[in-house]
């Protein structure tokens, strides 16, 4: 036998409080000073310990003393206070804490809020079975809230999920390609930018040197919407089914040339300035002096794209503030914010001249505002680091502290101005709002559309929802793209040159063939019944095949006119006519002796059109008659000039005054009104 007592009647050495010890990077923090058995061995070794004598006399162990029965109680007792003084302590650091409670206390201390939970969302797909009718497609309405659920990979649990709005499916839908490109709309702002153009299809024959016509506009006038772009380069697409085609780039002007149109904008004199100056205002003398003066004697010593930049920002400011100053005089303030744009346009060009940039050091440089100055407590700039007065603040070779500052402080440093600034309260309601009459009845403003809300009630509820929605800025859509691949002599360009006449039919020069093809300007003179005075012209213009609509101008009989005959095609038409004086009667009847009168005599009158179309080589012709038809003619660049025919020889013969026999008609012009017998 060794001697030795496993009956607990010397007892055992106490266990508690037992040593804790955390080596950093756990994932737990291990604070128990005993469990329940540690604690029970504890205390019976201490009833048989010399430092309690009194209690020698409890020799018996058996769990069913009450003396131990109590001390197993503490024991439990014990351990429960250990095991939640252990949870407890691991709350309170964030790699160790479980608790949602802990966690957002501990946010909290830096001023973090978390965002309440999300709900997973997925992307479903539906199959659906083709309809076996010939020819039937029935839609399927999938309610809202149908559930699905994934399928799990290996140590995971499915997941349901539940649709969130109704879903109509078709078959035909089962096998959609993916959208792999967007189309989009070319304007005359964005075709400047672009570099390339993507077109739908790989026939296109396109290729390198072609010239395409972006047209925008369908209107003849719109020569302003047209643009015409060389096509460098050309690449097909094939997986994509999409023509690459290439726009030229427009090439980056030089600095040279910047200073140069910089020195235009702020030349002196106003003569060979693209920007001319108000005359006579004080203001303009002003700034020229202080600002632009300077900018041109400094125009030379910017030799680099980043000191012309940084120039043109600076005297930016200054012509803002110059046009806020001439705000009350719209002309002059005007000429300041065409400047400024122009400003900003420069300095916008010089800065793609510049070179790539390095990265900007972070802000925790050194270089930041200290601490001392941030908190406000004094200019000891030595005491600033981490409370402690440093030695040597003197800086060292390459030019940094010999002593840096705390990143933290720093840190802390460039917190400040934010936590110092005053939270911003959203007002309690409407009436709380800053009011301003200025605001509210400037030109602009929504006041028309809420006093049109109020006074009408059908549009009360819709009226801002349709007109956010309203496009009222919409683009220049393009119209049709062109590829300009025919090279051709334009059409009447070998004709003969047009001879322009002289008023005694001679040709007097010749010149080019007007493009509009041939044009005449149709005049019927139409007679009353007694075929003596005019009572109605008609006009109609013609180009090539197609003609106007025709104007016709009444005739007063008992007044002369002069007007203009509007809309007679692109020239000018007047007619005047002339009532003729009466004639003195030398013998009027009644008198003694005298003869009889002679047989009354139809009042006439002469009319006469002018046209000023630049394309009539003539004037206008009369034939007698009661319906008289003249024309304005101009060839076609194909067909040559008729021959002129002198008037006079096809004309009828002039019946004499008496009876006689006929006699020709004088030189010139044959008359407006010709005697009903010619």
């Amino acid at each position: 036998m060794s001697g030795r007592c496993d009956c607990g009647c010397r007892g055992t050495s106490a266990a508690t409080p037992t040593e804790v010890t955390n080596p950093p990077g756990q994932g737990a923090i291990h604070y128990r000073v005993g469990t329940y058995r540690e604690f029970r061995s504890s205390m019976l070794a201490r009833l048989s310990g010399p430092a309690y004598p009194a209690l020698r006399d409890l020799t018996v162990r058996t769990p069913d003393d009450p003396a131990i029965g109590l001390l197993d109680t503490w024991a439990v007792l014990g351990d429960l206070l250990t095991f939640y003084s252990e949870r407890i302590a691991n709350e309170g650091y964030l790699r160790t804490a479980t608790e949602d409670g802990s966690l957002t206390l501990l946010g909290r201390l830096v001023g973090h809020r978390p965002r309440p939970g999300v709900a997973a969302d997925t992307f479903l797909a539906y199959t659906l079975d083709r309809d076996p009718r010939p020819g039937q497609e029935t839609p399927v309405l999938i309610p809202r809230g149908a559930r699905s659920q994934s399928v799990p990979g290996p140590g995971e649990e499915p997941q349901s999920f539940e649709t969130s709005e109704e879903l109509t499916a078709r078959w035909s839908w089962n096998e959609l390609a993916v959208l792999r490109r967007r189309p989009y709309q070319v304007t005359p702002d964005r075709l400047e930018k672009r570099t390339e153009l993507f077109v739908a299809g790989t026939a296109n024959n396109v290729k390198p040197g072609d010239q395409l016509l972006f047209v925008f506009s369908a209107e003849e006038s719109a020569r302003d919407k047209r643009f015409l772009r060389t096509v460098p380069h050309v690449r097909i697409d094939r997986e994509n089914d999409v023509t690459v085609i290439g726009l030229p780039i427009a090439a980056q002007p030089s600095l040279k040339r910047l200073r140069e149109e910089l020195g235009r904008w702020i030349a002196p004199s106003a003569k060979d300035s693209p920007h001319p100056r108000p005359r006579g205002s004080r203001l303009v003398e002003r700034f020229d002096k202080d600002v632009l003066a300077p900018l041109r004697g400094d125009l030379d010593a910017l030799k680099t794209a980043t000191a012309l930049a940084e120039r043109l920002i600076r005297d930016v400011e200054r012509v803002h503030e110059a046009a806020e100053l001439a705000r009350r005089y719209q002309d002059i303030a005007g000429w300041f914010e065409t400047l400024a744009a122009k400003f900003i346009e420069l300095t916008g060009q010089a800065r793609a001249l510049e070179p790539p940039q390095p990265p900007k050091p972070p802000a925790g440089d050194g270089k930041s505002e200290p601490l001392f100055a941030g908190l406000r407590l004094g200019s000891d700039a030595v005491a600033e680091h981490g409370g402690q007065r440093t030695v040597a603040t003197e800086p060292n070779e390459t030019g940094e502290p010999a002593n840096p500052a705390n990143p933290a402080f720093r840190g802390l440093g460039a917190l400040l101005p934010a936590l110092r600034t005053a939270p911003v309260r959203p007002p309690a309601g409407a009436r709380h709002l800053a009011r301003d009459p200025e605001r509210i009845y400037a030109p602009g403003s929504d006041i028309g559309a809420q006093l049109l809300a109020v006074l009408d009630t059908r549009v009360r509820d819709q009226l801002h929802d349709a007109w956010r929605q309203a496009d009222l800025t919409a683009p220049l859509a393009l119209a049709t793209v062109q590829v300009m691949r025919a090279t051709a002599t334009p059409f009447g360009a070998t004709a003969p040159m047009k001879p322009r006449y002289k008023n005694n039919n001679e040709i007097d020069h010749y010149e080019d063939w007007p493009l509009s093809g041939s044009t005449s300007l149709d005049t019927t003179v139409t007679y009353d019944t007694a075929g003596t005075v005019p009572a109605k012209i008609t006009f109609t213009h013609s180009v090539a095949d197609s003609s106007s609509p025709t104007k016709e101008l009444t005739l007063p009989d008992d007044e002369e006119i002069n007007k203009k005959v509007p809309d007679v095609g692109p020239g000018e038409v007047q007619v005047s006519t002339l009532l003729p004086p009466p004639e003195p009667d030398p013998d009027p009847a009644g008198e003694p002796g005298g003869a009889a009168p002679p047989p009354p005599r139809t009042r006439t009158r002469s009319a006469s059109a002018r046209n000023c179309c630049p394309s009539c080589p003539r004037p206008p012709c009369s034939s007698p008659g009661p319906t008289a038809t003249t024309g304005c003619w101009s060839p076609s660049p194909t067909a040559p000039p008729p021959s002129n025919t002198a008037w006079g020889p096809t004309s009828p013969p002039r019946s004499g005054r008496s009876a006689g026999s006929p006699s020709t008609w004088p030189a010139g012009r044959p008359p407006a009104n010709p005697p009903p017998s010619a």
